[in-house]
């Protein structure tokens, strides 16, 4: 059994009033959280980990972190 958590979005627009057009729309991001393994009488929780999303939010982390630290020095020697 799957588990995703989901981050959704809708939206409904329209055209100046004189105009009968309108729309709307939906979008949304599905990413897995893990599963549920069923084997032999036994369930137990598997989380899945999406390695390209780690990936990034390590780099974007180092990158803040590098950016925090090279403004502190460069006001200190001013």
């Amino acid at each position: 059994m799957d588990v995703e958590n989901l981050l959704a979005r809708a939206a409904q627009g329209s055209t100046p009033s004189r105009q009968t057009e309108a729309g709307g729309g939906f979008g949304g991001l599905v990413l897995p959280s893990g599963a549920y393994v069923v084997n032999g009488g036994q369930v137990r929780w598997v989380p899945a980990v999406d390695v390209t999303i780690a990936v990034l939010a390590s780099l974007s982390l180092v990158r803040m972190i590098a950016r925090t630290w090279t403004r502190q020095h460069r006001h200190q020697r001013l």
